[in-house]
């Protein structure tokens, strides 16, 4: 069975993350791992000897389990109000820092995939993707499902995928084609032309590749990418937004507010991040 890790902090982000997340294990026939990670700024600050640290590190995970273990309940109806209760899920609770016990997860537990909230309603400088979630982005080798605050859940019944046909697309687009192909969703291969560039030959050659594959691919016009895709989105109703890791300005405009106010505040579904 395929593994999916969901960090929380037990945030209504996180919680809203966490139907996308059961969404996706229901897709992949997964289990979801739900990890709570805790840290002690106090204890990393202190000098106390090992002995009193050991005591002290048992005493906060003792309130952490009891903190964490309180939230089973609140997960659980998350499952059962959107009919996803037959999805099987354990919980995690970890003493650290994220990123590292991220990677040590993926690698001890073979992850195949990681679903983590973002907040989008800081500073490009002080948030991109939320900091967390760009860093696992970036430091790890596992697709990422990006869920903004504002994300309203909904079934996924339409998948796009944003390409430059770039050959370094073509191993991520099978990915998503057999993702979107498994699970009966509409997949879509979205290209925008926004400098007249030559792309005829490039479709063509991507048409005969993926000549047996259930996948429309879409040419859009316009001088601004990220609009015209947005606005594709909001008119075709789609519910799962796809792009590859070295993408970096695109994912990063589409989910920061360095991006105007009109479309990053229409950006309402879960990005999808997979590493070419």
């Amino acid at each position: 069975m395929k593994k999916i890790l969901f960090p929380t902090d037990f945030s209504e982000t996180s919680f809203n993350a966490f139907k996308y997340a059961l969404e996706l294990a229901n897709f992949l026939k997964a289990e979801i791992q739900v990890l709570h990670i805790f840290e002690s700024k106090t204890l990393s600050s202190s000098r106390l000897s090992p002995k009193t640290i050991d005591e002290f590190k048992e005493n906060i995970e003792l309130k952490e389990f009891e903190h964490f273990k309180s939230f089973g309940t609140k997960f659980r109806a998350i499952a059962e109000e959107i009919g996803r209760d037959d999805i099987n899920f354990q919980y995690i609770l970890e003493y650290g820092y994220l990123l590292p016990v991220v990677q040590k997860k993926i690698k001890e537990e073979g992850i195949d995939l990681v679903v983590m909230g973002t907040n989008n309603d800081k500073d490009f400088e002080t948030s991109v993707l939320g900091s967390n979630t760009y860093n696992v982005i970036l430091h790890t080798d596992v697709p990422t499902l990006c869920v903004p605050k504002i994300a309203v859940y909904k079934k996924i019944e339409k998948m796009v995928f944003s390409t430059a046909f770039s050959p370094k697309d073509v191993t991520a687009l099978k990915y998503f084609i057999d993702l979107a192909n498994d699970n009966d969703c509409e997949a879509k291969c979205v290209y925008v032309d926004y400098k007249n560039r030559k792309y005829d030959n490039l479709l063509n050659a991507w048409k005969t590749t993926f000549s047996k594959d259930n996948i429309e691919f879409v040419i859009l016009k316009g001088d601004n990418p990220v609009k015209e895709v947005t606005d594709y989105i909001e008119r075709e109703n789609v519910g799962l937004l796809t792009t590859v890791k070295y993408n970096k300005t695109f994912f990063e405009s589409i989910f920061t507010s360095s991006f105007t106010k009109k479309i990053s505040n229409r950006v309402n579904i879960p990005l999808l991040v997979i590493h070419n």
